[in-house]
């Protein structure tokens, strides 16, 4: 990518958020900033373009109220983006800008986070599920990245919630090589029909249990695809979607990036196990297949659900 695809690409993933008016958190942004203006400011040493980096500038500025950057925060990202300021782009890039997620079910290690990178560690993980005997599906979601990796894909992150164990591994692939990379989707397609996903996630598991955005009415026909926020509100589970711009490819991930990874896949379960009422675990081997992915479909509940709740994760 050169510096002036660069330029168009963070003004059109910010316009495309903003289009949708859809909340996205300051270190989302800052991620963006600090991941398309690197190479105008380091290596070609003269910045954005005066003009786009003015316009660029308005879109944060106007759409301010779905990011909350203080005035001096304001202040940082008009002299990186319209000045072309090396020490405030030192200043964005050292704000962690963290803090805006709080989900109490991190809190006292009531759900165990597994965060690694290292490909021994990563298969070690994997073959450990792969040995584990539980009645519960393991769910998995993947995070992808603003460009290609060596793995030969996108694919930055994969997220693995365990019900049985009250774990999510959050595997950072986006190192891995090519057949470091095929390794990990071996195993995990030796599993497959032990998986359940939300979309499709076809640069991971090919032919998963099933795919829980796939919905059908009451006719039989497929429904139109809904969100997944939209999935967790059927059980009044508020899911926040603000940091799906950030990038999973960084140093180190922020504790908003690591919760909200986490709870993409956690709460999968949480609506399959109030959807099908499962008081304990083993009802769910009592589910074929085809009836759970051909008959999953929404419901509202009157109470709110808990993820760590005995009788319905243990």
């Amino acid at each position: 990518m050169n510096t002036s695809q660069h330029e168009h690409a963070l003004l059109g993933k910010l316009c495309s958020q903003f289009r949708k008016q859809a909340p996205i958190t300051k270190g989302a942004v800052k991620d963006l900033i600090i991941f398309h203006t690197h190479r105008r400011i380091f290596i070609d040493r003269h910045g954005l373009s005066h003009g786009m980096g003015n316009a660029i500038y308005q879109k944060i500025q106007n759409n301010n109220h779905l990011i909350h950057f203080t005035p001096n925060e304001l202040r940082t990202v008009r002299r990186v983006l319209c000045e072309n300021s090396v020490l405030s782009y030192h200043t964005l890039w050292n704000n962690p800008f963290d803090g805006d997620y709080d989900y109490p079910e991190f809190r006292d290690n009531r759900l165990q986070r597994v965060v690694t990178k290292r490909y021994e560690e990563i298969i070690s993980n994997l073959e450990e599920l792969q040995n584990m005997r539980t009645p519960w599906p393991f769910y998995l979601d993947t995070e992808g990245g603003y460009q290609n990796f060596p793995n030969g894909t996108n694919v930055a992150l994969i997220s693995i919630y365990n019900a049985r164990d009250h774990e999510v591994l959050l595997l950072r692939v986006h190192e891995l090589s090519r057949d470091e990379f095929g390794e990990v989707k071996r195993i995990i397609n030796s599993m497959a029909r032990r998986f359940v996903t939300f979309g499709n996630e076809d640069d991971v598991i090919v032919g998963p249990l099933a795919n829980m955005q796939l919905e059908y009415g009451n006719d039989g026909r497929l429904r139109q695809p809904r969100t997944l926020r939209a999935h967790a509100e059927d059980i009044q589970f508020n899911l926040r979607k603000c940091e799906t711009m950030s990038n999973w490819a960084s140093a180190e991930l922020r504790e908003d990036q690591l919760q909200y990874a986490a709870m993409d896949s956690i709460i999968c379960h949480a609506q399959l196990a109030y959807t099908y009422s499962l008081t304990h675990p083993s009802h769910y081997s009592q589910l074929c297949p085809q009836q759970l992915t051909t008959t999953l479909r929404a419901y509202t509940f009157s109470a709110t659900f808990s993820l760590t709740h005995p009788s319905h994760s243990s």
